[in-house]
């Protein structure tokens, strides 16, 4: 299996972008990790100002997958590594290393690959930050040794050892990660939102019926921000086509 490394780009775009990659199928811009094309198509994401921001495997008749995401702009434009292929205790050695130099991780999953554990990872350079991995089979006994004010479970994933027991791995850190901030509203208040009713709907029913759903879908969107929604009533339907 392969490695890759990947430096920070400058963002600049004002609207988040989210470009997934998966490495099963072909298709444009996939990331082949391990392959001559994946260092060239790293370098395009990078060069258009994505940054990877997830990175996870999965295992298809014991061949690793995985999956990239990509992502403009992001939070944080500091120098970062991620690594895919390495068993975990290879990943493990690799943290205590990166650790030393300044990283802290901001991913950290594990997966079953026939009898290998395999670890997809991303670290972040982040002097002053800390992290833990922790790997054990009780959670709620992990979480009452390790409970703290001020560092916090941040990503779970699991594998089967060798005798077939089940076990956690937590990424524990006091990094804020992936925390963007909520967006404009789409409808305020007074805005008044379109509607379009399907064809026979007003012969169905009274205008006052219609003022009355109209302003229900109204206040439902604007209470939870939708941008569209479509309403069908299935009773309406049976009664006009028997």
């Amino acid at each position: 299996m392969g490695t890759s490394t990947i430096p920070p780009r400058d963002t600049s775009s004002l609207v988040p972008k989210l470009i997934f990659k998966t490495f099963a199928f072909i298709w444009p811009w996939i990331w082949f990790p391990g392959t001559p094309e994946a260092d060239v198509q790293r370098r395009l994401m990078e060069r258009d100002g994505f940054r990877l921001i997830s990175l996870c495997g999965y295992s298809v008749k014991n061949r690793a997958q995985y999956v990239g995401v990509w992502m403009k702009p992001t939070l944080s434009k500091h120098p970062y590594e991620a690594y895919y292929g390495l068993s975990l205790t290879e990943c493990i050695a690799k943290d205590k290393y990166l650790n030393s130099k300044g990283y802290v991780a901001t991913q950290f999953r594990v997966f079953n690959n026939g009898h290998t554990v395999l670890c997809t990872a991303i670290w972040e350079y982040s002097p002053g930050k800390s992290h833990s991995i922790e790997v054990g089979e009780n959670l709620p006994r992990m979480y009452r040794r390790i409970q703290r004010s001020d560092i916090l479970p941040r990503q779970i994933s699991h594998f089967f050892d060798s005798e077939n027991t089940l076990k956690y791995v937590v990424l524990w850190s006091n990094v804020h990660t992936m925390r963007f901030s909520n967006p404009p509203e789409i409808w305020n208040d007074s805005a008044s939102i379109p509607v379009t009713y399907l064809k026979g709907a007003p012969e169905l029913l009274t205008d006052d019926q219609l003022t009355f759903i109209t302003k229900r879908v109204e206040h439902f969107m604007k209470d939870l921000d939708i941008p569209g929604l479509s309403v069908l009533d299935m009773q309406m339907c049976e009664r006009r086509n028997p």
